[in-house]
């Protein structure tokens, strides 16, 4: 993989050069509604007043969180879109006169990962899964060219959170060896390889000796406990493949060596909803599905391990902030305290298993709500331990 810098800090991309596409020629330009302008140069601004002198009554603070200046659009349409839903800056003036942000999108979140800035995309944009391309806009070349051309600032960006077992010294290295083996997955039929590799360079990293198979068993036993028997197709897989840097960067604060099998949770969950009758499944389904099922992918991938409360964590006291709470949610909390003052050892599923019906395959809707809150518990509150 190629260096890049910003500023003299290290500038990287979570997926692999040319990986995510976007067509705007053919969009409905959702982009382009209710979206703010990122202003990268004061010459992008006097260009602005130029076209729409009170364009700057509608300025806000800041662009995605940067110290860059922005204005906001109206949720109907962009001030600069004509008839045919194209920005007129780009066809009278040229892709150079629009604004920073409208150059840039949809890779326009700029993220601090130590001494690192990560650039993610927003996935406003209907992005599409492509193949490996070391030229085109698409590009790594192409991003850096555009990053340096728009001015974006070396620093201001928010902090992504710490991985729970690595500095980002360490894991950095990691994330960049993950996004650089995700070329040859492209077309595996099953996502388990590229998470079984994923999770032997994390222990690696770790300084831990690991076995293969692990992944395998987490998916088996998921599988079992969700009664899903639906496989994803090598086009969903492909995608889930393509997306592994960035959802790794989205969760960042999860221990590195847990993301592979929840990763293997959630190609499992993107297989069963391509399979609705009437889905329709885009990389932005698996994106949808990681940022609003995260606490349940959590639960499903640790269905095999034992969970340990952390020292002078109270389950109890860490479920108050759920909205509601059901009884058999407090009484597998209570079996996960006791289950780590116990001489015998019980993994997550059997704690389960033991509120009999609560949690039976297929699970209702109701066991679901329940492991959403579970995982937003042991998120915050417990680490596990292989068995």
């Amino acid at each position: 993989m190629k260096a890049y810098l910003l500023g003299g800090r290290p500038l990287v991309f979570p997926f692999f050069s040319g990986a995510l596409r976007y067509d705007c020629a053919g969009c409905e330009a959702p982009c382009c509604k209710g979206a703010a302008l990122g202003i990268g140069s004061s010459r992008e601004l006097v260009t602005i007043q130029q076209a729409q002198p009170k364009a700057p009554l509608f300025a806000v603070p800041s662009f995605h969180q940067s110290q860059r200046l922005a204005l906001q659009t109206p949720a109907e349409a962009c001030w600069f879109l004509d008839k045919k839903r194209r920005c007129r800056l780009e066809r009278v003036l040229g892709h150079l006169a629009k604004p920073a942000g409208c150059r840039l999108f949809p890779f326009v979140r700029f993220k601090n990962a130590g001494e690192t800035v990560v650039v993610l995309p927003d996935f406003l944009c209907p992005l599409l899964v492509g193949a490996p391309t070391a030229v085109g806009p698409a590009s790594h070349d192409g991003l850096a060219l555009e990053i340096h051309q728009a001015q974006v600032g070396r620093s201001g960006h928010k902090e992504l959170p710490v991985p729970r077992d690595l500095p980002w010294g360490d894991a950095m290295p990691l994330e960049r060896r993950v996004v650089e083996e995700a070329e040859r997955h492209l077309f595996e039929e099953s996502y388990v390889p590229y998470a079984e590799l994923q999770y032997l360079l994390a222990l690696a990293s770790l300084g831990i000796d690991g076995k293969e198979g692990a992944m395998r068993k987490v998916e088996e036993s998921l599988r079992r406990f969700i009664g899903a028997s639906e496989v994803p197709s090598r086009e969903a897989v492909r995608e889930v493949v393509a997306l592994t840097g960035v959802l790794r960067m989205q969760a960042s604060s999860l221990p590195r060596r847990e993301v592979p099998a929840v990763l293997v949770a959630l190609s499992v969950m993107v297989g069963v909803a391509e399979h609705l009758r009437g889905a329709v499944r885009t990389p932005r389904t698996t994106v949808s599905i990681w940022e609003a099922h995260l606490p349940l992918l959590y639960v499903l991938a640790h269905l095999g391990s034992r969970p340990v409360v952390k020292s002078g964590v109270t389950l109890r006291e860490a479920v108050g902030e759920l909205p509601t709470v059901r009884a058999p949610l407090l009484k597998v909390l209570d079996e996960v305290e006791r289950n780590g003052r116990r001489g015998v050892a019980q993994p997550l599923e059997d704690i389960l298993r033991v509120q009999h019906e609560a949690f039976a395959a297929p699970l209702s809707a109701d066991a679901v709500a329940m492991l959403h809150g579970l995982g937003r518990v042991l998120l915050r509150a417990c680490t596990f331990v292989p068995l």
